[in-house]
């Protein structure tokens, strides 16, 4: 099972639109790296989508992250 990005996931639910991970991304390019917020911060504080709806996603997130790895 592929683990999805964060940005990925907000997508796929109906959070955001398909562009906005990739404008988050362009405003973390315009920082230096020490100052870059993650992408949820980002749409946070862009108004893109509620505390709960980041909660939600970053639990789904770390849930795929615990699945095993199939075997090749």
């Amino acid at each position: 099972m592929p683990v999805f990005k964060l940005g990925e996931i907000l997508v796929r639910k109906g959070y955001i639109s398909a562009e906005a991970p990739q404008n988050a991304l362009d405003k973390q390019a315009g920082q230096p790296p020490e100052a870059r917020l993650p992408m949820g911060q980002i749409m946070l504080d862009g108004g893109l989508l509620s505390d709960a709806q980041l909660l939600e996603c970053l639990d789904i997130q770390r849930k795929l992250a615990a699945l095993p790895k199939p075997v090749v």
